[in-house]
């Protein structure tokens, strides 16, 4: 990537340079140098050229071993294949615009207004580096707020509540559309819900750059899926509003969760590795209905004979037969059913129906799991890789940015970062930092004290902007005794909640937790002697009183945690889970003492009794397989919820379908002949309202005896759209997301282990600015760097696509060089046979000629 400056680089620009060196000695120009400046024998007021020796305070720094890990892979952006990058094109546009308004603002603007332009373009490039997202959009000030808001947590958390609430309105609209009847209020909600949906479009598009907008199709496609989903859902509104009678039930409703798919950029690339996997799906079930087609022939030649005299007419005719196979395929039941009438005529007809199920229940349909998880896997990680590269382009863009050109020993100057400008930098995108951590930080990476620090060294100082800066002892706290006395006991309850011995001399357990275990036993029977909530409060009242002991020992537990771990106690999920069990205890026994026996919802009773139980998990923590099964639950429950909210918006936009097609249809009463076994269940499979759609397509979806919803639809509306229907959304769920989901399940448990243990690696980091001694002139202070979040499942998923990708790279290097060789020895073995033949040709001439002579 080409570098841009900021400004052209002259002897004045030098002079600030040196001026931004504090570090240095004013008579050494400012560049990199390979050690430390060496002192001089003469004392600083004897040449006015030298400077006074600074004061060097070491600052203890301890590293958690993730940041330690996270921060080698930030180094490997450096090596990342940028071949067909798009990110990379878009960071070259953004700096070609980046050059033009500073040619604008040198003359326009003071030095200073050029500066803070400068520094808030870095901090965006930068922060868009940290979450990986492209460049695409204008430097003005206006742009880059408007960018830092839409990407900002309180807008996003915003638009997923809005994205929510419009998602739910289905649950509250009126049941009967025919009549034409507004829900105003509902309605309104849902007009509001659309103009925001169109002004984040809206956004999008104000702050792209113009190169962009000549390309926003190829550059934001997800933004223009959500502009083409708003002008069907605007045509079909108005088009309800102006005829409600003929637009009774607008279908543009179903787009409503994948304006929260669209936007969401985890949603996005789950949603379109579906998409991609769906391509790969349909070869597969195109082989399978060849083979249920094959089976169904089959069936026809041999049972079209004993249909008329046993009265079954599953294989009487082709279609008939065809259509029997494959309810065996999709529904089990039925295979009893299908095959019960021939079996009477000859056992063995048993032998067909088991090769059916054998080759299409059990082989085809588990290589749709394989083919649908591979394709899925595959262009996430392609996703994830194109993330990686993105990030790289954002750094190298503000890199450009916020360098300077820095003499060094060779004769063109190079590109580096200075600590001042790190400093400004960083006062933009870590306001809670203060000056001495920012140099800490840098000094972390700077090793030598230089003040400048090259482009390689650029992508691990900004793996930091994602640590936390704890201080761990600070001088002046350390006179005070009860302070320092507080931290010696914190420190001692702390070893004392976490010691642990081993069990059978192998598996670690916390003897604390075992205690814990003991009076979760106990508490598990106490709910079960209370779970009557009359005798709780007449014969088991001694129970009771036992409970509110037990409340009282868990409190005291959460008492001790919180105050041995601090603010770390929020970040572990079972501190968390007990947390939340106690307040639930509390509230519980709090409105069941106001009277006795308590006026309260026997639901609300057993619920809070049911939420209690969750500390079985606890126990289950204690063994060392669960643990890790347990561990591996938590890691990748975010992704995996992500995964369920795609399935849930394909059967919520199903059942806004269903609910139009056969919400009145399954009202009948004269489909109780032709649909007996789901007139038996008639009021749990309904789709009058949306709630009870969305019960009947979980039932579709995954009940073995989902036919018979779909024999009561076909029987009501006599249509074979409905079974076509019926039979889109099972192998849409069955064969390709459900796999999906079953395939990410087992490739997590196998791949994904326990994590190691997060050990906290200690580092020293000298700083050799005077404003940190100035801080610190009475003693040092101890920092920890760690992450302020766990990494999520997301992220080490990138670093490994572009391990993957990497490697993938190489190999088709070497393929592609392997082809050469072989290519070029091919070449060869022609030019020596070529040679031989000749050789061959002139010595039969020679021998030729001399015979002739001879005669």
């Amino acid at each position: 990537m080409t570098q841009l400056s900021w400004e052209p680089v002259t002897n004045a620009n030098r002079r600030r340079v040196r001026e931004y060196t504090p570090l240095l000695p004013s008579h050494i120009t400012a560049h990199p140098l390979p050690h430390p400046p060496t002192q001089h024998s003469n004392s600083p007021t004897s040449d006015p050229n030298l400077l006074s020796k600074p004061t060097i305070s070491k600052f203890k720094i301890q590293f958690d071993a993730v940041v330690l890990e996270n921060q080698k892979k930030w180094r490997r952006l450096h090596d990342l294949n940028e071949d067909s990058s798009t990110a990379k094109d878009m960071a070259r546009e953004v700096q070609h615009e980046f050059a033009l308004l500073c040619v604008k603002q040198s003359h326009a603007s003071p030095r200073t207004r050029t500066k803070a332009d400068r520094d808030l373009i870095a901090a965006s490039f930068i922060r868009d580096a940290l979450h990986a997202r492209k460049l695409g959009y204008r430097l003005d000030i206006p742009a880059l707020y408007m960018h830092d808001l839409f990407h900002s947590d309180i807008y996003r958390i915003l638009y997923t509540i809005l994205g929510c609430m419009s998602c739910s309105l289905a649950l509250f609209e009126a049941q009967n559309r025919i009549t034409g009847h507004f829900d105003y209020p509902f309605f309104s909600i849902d007009i509001i819900c659309i103009l925001l949906f169109s002004v984040d479009v809206y956004i999008r598009w104000y702050v792209s750059s113009n190169t962009t907008k000549h390309r926003f199709i190829s550059r934001q496609p997800w933004a223009y899926v959500r502009i083409l989903m708003l002008s069907i859902t605007l045509m079909d509104t108005m088009a309800y509003v102006l005829t409600p009678t003929w637009n009774p039930y607008r279908f543009s409703r179903a787009f409503r969760p994948f304006f929260l798919i669209t936007r969401r950029r985890n949603l996005r690339i789950i949603f379109g590795s579906c998409l991609r996997a769906v391509q790969k799906v349909l070869i597969v079930l195109f082989l399978l209905f060849c083979v249920l087609a094959f089976f169904g022939l089959v069936a026809f030649l041999l049972f079209s004979d004993l249909s008329d005299p046993v009265g079954a007419p599953y294989f009487a005719s082709l279609s008939s037969s065809m259509y029997t196979v494959l309810l065996i395929h999709h529904s089990a039941p039925f295979l009893v059913q299908s095959m019960y009438p021939y079996y009477i005529q000859t056992e063995w007809s048993a032998v067909f129906f088991i090769i059916v199920v054998l080759l299409t229940n059990y082989f085809l349909a588990k290589l749709s799991i394989a083919v649908s998880y591979r394709s899925y896997r595959k262009y996430t990680e392609q996703m994830l890789f194109k993330r990686m590269q993105k990030r790289k382009a954002a750094l190298d863009a503000a890199f450009g940015v916020l360098s300077e050109d820095v003499e060094a020993h060779t004769k063109s100057p190079l590109r580096q970062l200075s600590l001042q400008n790190w400093i400004r930098v960083c006062r933009h995108l870590r306001p809670k930092w203060n000056e001495v951590e920012m140099t800490l930080i840098f000094n972390t990476i700077d090793t030598q004290r230089i003040g400048f620090i090259a482009q390689d060294d650029f992508y691990e100082l900004c793996s930091f902007l994602s640590v936390q800066m704890e201080k761990i002892s600070d001088p002046n706290a350390s006179k005070m005794g009860f302070l320092s006395r507080r931290s010696h006991t914190q420190a001692k309850v702390r070893s004392l909640l976490e010691y642990e011995i081993r069990l059978f001399d192998r598996y670690p357990v916390v003897l604390a937790e075992c205690i814990v275990g003991v009076l979760i036993g106990l508490s598990i029977v106490q709910a079960v002697q209370v779970n009557n909530i009359q005798l709780a409060f007449s014969v088991n009242k001694v129970w009771r009183s036992i409970g509110e002991a037990l409340l009282w020992l868990f409190t005291a537990e959460i008492c001790l945690k919180m105050f041995a771990f601090g603010k770390e106690f929020f970040h572990r999920p079972f501190c968390r889970l007990d947390f939340g069990i106690a307040l639930v205890g509390w509230v519980f026994y709090g409105i069941t003492s106001f009277r006795d026996p308590p006026h309260i919802s026997l639901i609300f009773y057993d619920l809070a009794l049911a939420i209690r139980s969750l500390r079985v998990l606890k126990l289950l923590n204690l063994i060392h397989p669960f643990r890790e099964i347990l561990d591996t639950m938590h890691r990748i429950f975010p992704l995996m919820f992500q995964l369920f909210l795609v399935v849930f918006s394909v059967t919520y936009a199903c059942g806004i379908f269903m609910q139009a097609f056969y919400g009145q249809a399954l009202r009948l009463d004269s489909i109780q002949m032709e649909a007996k076994a789901w007139y038996k269940v008639r009021f749990e499979f309904q789709m009058e309202s949306f709630h009870e759609t969305l019960v009947t397509l979980f039932a579709v979806a995954t009940l073995a005896a989902w036919t018979m919803v779909m024999d009561a639809a076909h029987a009501s509306t006599r249509s074979d759209k409905t079974i076509v229907f019926f039979f889109f959304f099972r192998i849409l769920v069955s064969n390709i997301l459900l796999p999906i989901v079953v395939g990410f399940l087992v490739e997590s448990f196998t791949t994904n282990a326990k994590r190691p243990n997060a050990n906290a690696v200690r580092s020293d980091s000298n700083a050799s600015d005077e404003k940190i001694v100035e801080a610190n002139a009475v003693g040092n202070s101890d920092y920890r760097m760690k992450f302020e979040r766990n990494a999520s499942f997301v992220q080490s998923e990138m670093f490994r696509a572009a391990r993957d990708a990497d490697v993938m790279h190489l190999q088709s290097i070497i393929k592609a060089q392997e082809m050469e060789l072989d290519t070029q020895k091919r070449r060869i073995r022609a030019l020596e046979r070529d040679f031989l033949q000749e050789r061959m040709k002139k010595s039969g001439n020679v021998s030729i000629g001399s015979e002739k002579f001879r005669f």
